[in-house]
């Protein structure tokens, strides 16, 4: 986990942007805990954070997620029955310092963050709900996506 933590600080910044980057990426690297994240039937029936409802007035939402464990942790955030692709989520993979943040040894002025900040954007037909799951290792954050 480290090796790959320090090659995605010196490779994209430890951040893909993009659900296509994220795919092109991830083809053959991703970890068995984040392909159980993608099981629609699975994820659906767990408990969800809440619902982010996106209308006229309301095209993006941005959801946090902090790391409570003592260790890197990398995370994935998938979109998933969203067939006509409407909603994108911005930030889909990225690492998370350890519980309190990490000194950066570099730059003391630019310390590690334990927590992340993941945009959720609408575009598109409305009547679409899907579901946002948001998980490192240890934990998952799910929100039900909705556009009224």
């Amino acid at each position: 986990m480290g090796q790959q933590f320090a090659e995605s600080l010196y490779g994209s910044g430890g951040i893909v942007e993009s659900c296509s980057e994220l795919e092109e990426e991830l083809e053959e690297d991703l970890p068995k805990w984040a392909m159980r994240l993608q099981n629609f039937l699975d994820q659906s029936v767990k408990p969800v954070m809440t619902t982010l409802t996106f209308d006229c007035e309301t095209s993006t939402h941005v959801i946090s997620i902090k790391n409570d464990e003592r260790s890197w942790e990398r995370y994935f955030a998938f979109v998933l029955n969203d067939d006509r692709r409407v909603f994108r989520v911005s930030l889909v993979t990225g690492s998370l310092a350890p519980r309190g943040g990490a000194s950066n040894v570099c730059d003391e002025s630019k310390p590690y963050s334990d927590s992340a900040a993941i945009s959720v954007e609408f575009s598109g037909e409305r009547g679409v709900d899907a579901l946002l799951v948001v998980g490192t290792e240890a934990e998952v954050w799910r929100y039900r996506l909705s556009s009224a």
